[in-house]
């Protein structure tokens, strides 16, 4: 069992690192609003195959935002080039990054900017939403004006969310999330995530196509809600189902550890 790290800083990117006396490194990126044990789940089962780098808080999403903080220093391209500098103060032989649903955006983000360093994309959950530019601006607009007020706001989504029983897991994850960062924190991650999935389409297919390997639950309905369909179709991508909602990280860690260790033990 991996021996719990502790809380360092870097920048705005707050991390936890375990040595578990290998020589290679896996990158975890959490999702939205996640409860401060549920990535540990993973972070022990990947204990007996590689050291993990858990990025605690740092990026629009992760973290709870304060009114004194610039907006500007949680962009994902922001981030990108602090996890960098992050990375390259450890020593290791093969990088694996493992992103989980706002995380994958951020997982994308870092291998756009630094792909040289990646040696296998994992995402999980993953946030990637196709839509045409109008969707992209009426919901953009729709997050605008919820931010006004966020807690009025959020309340207003989770009611109408709340009539359509097929989301209910999805529901129980935006009020788990806003709940342990406020739902103004919620509510601007969820703004980014569509700031970047409208400007990058065309890079988010690229780095998938690449070669990457995506874990969905079956029981996930926001993959069918954000039309995460298209992307899984794409040629090098590795698509796998497992049963789980949108939590693979937490209900099926074993099939992420799995996927790990074959790609280290591939050479």
């Amino acid at each position: 069992m991996a021996e719990q790290g502790i809380v360092q800083q870097y920048k705005t990117i707050e991390y936890r690192y375990f040595d578990n006396g290998h020589r290679d490194l896996v990158l975890l990126l959490p999702w939205l609003g996640y409860s401060p044990l549920e990535p540990f789940i993973l972070i022990e089962a990947l204990a007996p195959v590689a050291n993990v780098l858990f990025i605690q808080s740092g990026y629009l999403g992760i973290t709870k935002v304060e009114a004194n903080q610039a907006i500007s220093d949680f962009r994902l391209a922001a981030f990108a080039s602090q996890l960098n500098d992050l990375i390259g103060q450890f020593t290791f032989d093969k990088l694996i990054v493992i992103g989980s649903s706002m995380g994958s955006l951020a997982a994308v983000s870092f291998v756009n900017h630094y792909p040289r360093s990646i040696g296998l994309l994992i995402v999980t959950d993953p946030a990637y939403y196709r839509g045409s530019w109008w969707h992209h601006s009426l919901y953009r607009s729709l997050l605008a004006l919820l931010l006004l007020n966020p807690d009025i706001g959020f309340r207003l989504v989770t009611s109408i969310l709340d009539l359509f029983p097929s989301l209910r897991d999805v529901l129980t994850a935006m009020r788990a999330a806003a709940h342990n960062i406020g739902a103004r924190s919620f509510l601007l991650g969820l703004q980014e995530g569509l700031r970047f999935n409208g400007a990058n389409q065309s890079v988010i297919t690229a780095i998938l196509t690449r070669g990457t390997t995506m874990i969905v639950g079956k029981r996930d309905a926001a993959f069918q809600l954000l039309g995460v369909d298209y992307f899984r179709r794409l040629p090098n991508v590795t698509f796998q189902s497992v049963d789980a909602g949108h939590s693979v990280w937490i209900d099926a860690a074993e099939q992420v550890v799995g996927d790990v260790t074959q790609y280290l033990s591939s050479g």
